[in-house]
């Protein structure tokens, strides 16, 4: 019988949600482990996600400090203009990194297909691509979203995985 191995990842990222009528910013300043006991201790994430603000031990993030970074953003926000972030000064959006560590020392960089979900094709709309179950209870599950475009290997000789990158196209021509 093969060993078996953990694939719970771990994950440090930097999160701006713009989630309608506003701007959203958390930091996570370290790496956590998605398992079962820590969910009772999560805190409150508002997000435009149903999924991800249903309730605080629902929440997908872990002691996430709210960082005011909505100084010099325009609020009345108009019919055309609401679910766009904009910004004096901004010439540029940072998207977060967010990785996978697995056992065994295999880390995986999830492209930013993996990261946020577009609500909106322009992109004026976005959603952290985590989200809860609908019991809490439940361990939410974490990868196929974040697996795009990566093809994953497991050695079964040596009990390990690991991905490759690969362009990964669900539409047939």
């Amino acid at each position: 019988m093969a060993e078996e191995i953990s694939l719970l990842p771990l994950m440090l990222f930097f999160l701006i949600l713009n989630c309608g009528n506003g701007i959203q910013c958390f930091q996570e300043k370290k790496a956590f482990n998605l398992q079962k006991f820590q969910w009772r201790e999560l805190v409150h994430l508002s997000s435009c996600h149903p999924q991800i603000s249903r309730t605080e031990k629902a929440a997908t993030v872990l002691e996430m400090k709210h960082k005011d970074y909505c100084s010099g953003l325009i609020r009345d926000w108009d019919k055309e203009l609401q679910n766009r972030l904009i910004a004096d000064g901004i010439q540029e959006v940072n998207i977060p990194a967010v990785k996978m560590h697995y056992e065994g020392d295999v880390e995986m960089n999830v492209d930013v297909s993996g990261i946020f979900y577009f609500v909106k094709t322009d992109a004026s709309q976005v959603c952290l691509a985590l989200a809860s179950l609908s019991d809490e209870d439940e361990l939410g599950i974490i990868g196929n979203y974040q697996q795009k475009n990566l093809r994953v290997i497991y050695d079964s000789k040596e009990s390990r995985i690991g991905f490759a990158e690969e362009t990964c196209s669900f539409i047939k021509e």
